[in-house]
């Protein structure tokens, strides 16, 4: 692991523009607000595994950091945190973000399949809008097997390929039906349409996800929209938070679960509505 923090030189901003497509692609928006929004997400998935686990004292893998604003959030909470990206301008953006931010962040350029760390030393690895990019499902649960502790846990996303909401535009390049292409014919629509960004190799079902990992001894338990209806805290939509806030002011959510009907509305929503998913799973064995 290295660290390296840069005190001179251009700011995280200017990397980061320097890194976005040009201002007239229809990505460019979208790339920006996510990039910027890393940290605000790193603050409600601690929220989030708060009600897992106690975070205090933890070490923390951020596999697949992307431009570090997750792992920075951990890092402000005195969390150790490796920050890990197989490209070396998202772990160089991160570095002096985090120095922007008066952290320490510790980075690794390497692959999500095979990371070179310590065997069972991380309490917590987030691995967050990274498992559709790598070739290996599997490669990716057996190193987070690896190098996670006995009882330690993973929080994890993933899109769901076969919500209409992600038909209709895709999470990562906001085009129609692309997800529901093999990949060749995905590579040559985005060639087409000169779209330029992130590849996706594949989109895992939420049955193969669940098993993949279950092999290695990881039990993905799925964060589910009736947690969210619970606490709208954790909900990162604004709008949709009202909206949840809404429905328990009128006592809406509290008759759906009398007359059993809550948990059905949340199945149905959750396998075929959901742009994506979060697990929070926990090494068993």
């Amino acid at each position: 692991m290295a660290e390296i923090i840069e005190k001179r030189g251009k700011s995280f901003i200017q990397l980061l523009e320097e890194s976005l497509p040009d201002k007239t692609d229809p990505n460019y928006e979208f790339f920006k607000n996510y990039a910027l929004g890393g940290v605000e997400r790193g603050e409600r998935i601690w929220n989030i595994l708060g009600h897992f686990t106690s975070l205090e004292g933890k070490k923390v893998l951020d596999l697949g950091c992307g431009n570090g604003g997750t792992g920075i959030y951990f890092a402000k909470n005195g969390l150790e945190v490796v920050a890990l990206d197989i490209d070396h301008g998202h772990t160089k953006r991160s570095l002096i973000r985090a120095n922007e931010h008066g952290v320490r962040l510790l980075v690794q350029v390497a692959s999500a399949e095979k990371t070179g760390l310590i065997s069972y030393y991380f309490d917590l690895v987030i691995t967050q809008d990274l498992i559709e990019h790598v070739s290996s499902v599997e490669g990716v649960a057996r190193e987070v097997s690896r190098v996670l502790k006995n009882d330690g846990y993973i929080y994890l996303t993933a899109p769901n390929r076969f919500s209409p909401l992600n038909v209709i535009a895709d999470p990562h390049h906001r085009l129609f039906g692309i997800v529901l292409l093999p990949k060749r014919l995905a590579d040559a629509y985005l060639n087409i349409r000169n779209r330029k960004g992130y590849k996706v190799e594949h989109y895992p079902s939420l049955g193969c996800l669940k098993n993949v990992f279950h092999s290695y001894g990881i039990e993905l338990r799925q964060f589910d929209l009736l947690h969210k209806i619970d606490n709208p805290s954790l909900i990162g939509s604004p709008y949709l938070r009202k909206m949840a806030a809404f429905l328990h002011d009128r006592k809406i959510i509290f008759l759906l679960k009398k007359i059993g009907l809550l948990n059905i509305l949340v199945n149905i929503y959750g396998h075929f509505i959901s742009q994506g998913w979060i697990f929070i799973g926990r090494k068993t064995r």
